[in-house]
């Protein structure tokens, strides 16, 4: 499943599921009000967001949905907050059938996986996009947006720890492993923001293939050898999209 409302990580960190039917009405209700959420921010943006506009799409007073989102900003947290724990969930699922002692494979990976959720759900990326391109501080209580900043930190783990083991490895040189992490991620997201322009140009601008370009010169700069970097980005690509495997293998 592309985009899980839960970042699981391990079995351990997996919360319990619902054992009551009102507890699954709950969810259930949570799942309704954040879509009708997202739909309203990748229509209109952030300034068309707005309490009574979503309860009305759920069929819920405002009164009644505050008792789920008490503010906007608690709603944006929590769009927020789902789109990069889907990611993490995904890419963990993905990473889990990676030998951990591929590090390279791995970091590799955090980008592809990244790329193809930008085709499966574009909705969600472009929301994301949104959130990363607005200059203004959309939500600036510290205490409501922790939980977001805590599933970003999470998505970015495992692909510092497969950073860091692989400078341990001497497969890339010493460096910041969680800047690293970042300019990764920031890095790919910027080659997918021009896919609206490939679809004008599509003989100069091949998205996918300069994801992959990019990927492999950040992990040759890093210090990895162009054989070890562009022959991990070929074998990851030789059983077609990470994601479709996962499905497959269900």
């Amino acid at each position: 499943m592309i985009y899980a409302t839960t970042p699981p990580q391990t079995p351990e960190q997996r919360p319990p599921a619902p054992t009551t039917a009102r507890e699954r009405r709950r969810i259930a209700r949570l799942n309704d009000i954040l879509e009708a959420a997202e739909a309203q921010v990748v229509r209109a943006g952030f300034d068309s967001l707005s309490i009574q506009g979503v309860a009305q799409a759920v069929d819920l007073t405002p009164g009644a949905l505050y008792r789920y989102f008490d503010s906007k900003s608690a709603l944006i947290i929590a769009l927020t907050e789902r789109v990069v724990s889907g990611f993490a969930s995904d890419l963990g699922r993905v990473l889990e059938t990676l030998p951990a002692r591929s590090p390279l494979a791995r970091v590799a990976a955090a980008a592809l996986t990244y790329g193809e959720l930008a085709t499966e759900a574009p909705h969600r990326f472009g929301l994301l996009s949104m959130l990363l391109a607005d200059a203004r501080v959309l939500v600036p209580e510290a205490q409501t947006a922790a939980p977001a900043m805590t599933a970003a930190t999470t998505a970015l783990d495992p692909i510092v720890r497969a950073l860091e083991h692989a400078r341990s490895l001497g497969l890339l040189s010493d460096g910041d492993a969680a800047e690293r992490a970042l300019v990764l991620m920031a890095s790919s997201h910027g080659i997918l923001q021009l896919r609206k322009q490939a679809q004008r140009l599509p003989q100069l601008l091949d998205v996918q293939v300069l994801l992959r370009r990019t990927v492999a010169a950040l992990l040759v700069g890093w210090g990895a050898t162009p054989d070890d970097a562009n022959g991990t980005i070929s074998a990851l690509d030789e059983g077609g999209p990470l994601l479709r495997r996962l499905g497959e293998r269900a």
